[in-house]
Parts: C-alpha cells; sequence; structure tokens
C-alpha cells in the first residue's frame, strides 16, 4: 500500500514535509485494511491513539511494523478468498 511505503520513508529516507497529510492518507489505508479483513475496527482501534499523537520514533517504527504485518495478512485473505485450496496447497509448499 502506497500510505504504508510512505511511512517507510517518512521514518528511514527523511521526514515528509507535510506529516498531517501523511497521517491522514495512513488513517484511510488502515480503515481499508480493517474493512478488508473484516477486523470490526480492531485495526483502526489499535493504530488510532498511535496516529493521533504520531512521534516518529518510537511510535513510527511501531506503526509500520504491525501496518506491514496487516498488509501481508490481507494479502493471505485475498489468496484465501480466490482460492483456499491454493492458499492451504502454498502454505504447505513453505
Amino acid at each position: 500500500m502506497a500510505a504504508i511505503r510512505a511511512l517507510h520513508d517518512h521514518l528511514w529516507q527523511g521526514p515528509t514535509k507535510d506529516e498531517a497529510k501523511l497521517r491522514l492518507r495512513l488513517r484511510k489505508a488502515v480503515a481499508d485494511l480493517d474493512r478488508f479483513v473484516r477486523a470490526r475496527g480492531m485495526i483502526v482501534g489499535a493504530t488510532g491513539p498511535i496516529l493521533e499523537n504520531f512521534r516518529r520514533r518510537p511510535d513510527g517504527e511501531k506503526v509500520f511494523d504491525f501496518l506491514h504485518a496487516v498488509a501481508n495478512l490481507a494479502a493471505a485473505v485475498e489468496l484465501w478468498r480466490r482460492d483456499p485450496r491454493e492458499a492451504h496447497e502454498g502454505r504447505a509448499r513453505s
């Protein structure tokens, strides 16, 4: 997701000029991920307070790690929804 990559760049390649705009993009990405994996607001709830009072260190790294893991989960959910058998076989091969 573009917002997660933008957060990565903000943290490790230099701060974004408009951090408030980045936070808005992240909130939208979080809401989209939450809806996609059907987390019923748990992802939004977990990141909301951190994004509200955002600090690059240490909050940014924690948010990035969490969202990166959730994005990987979303990819697995998409594979499972498309073809559960393929998702299971992929797991067995690994």
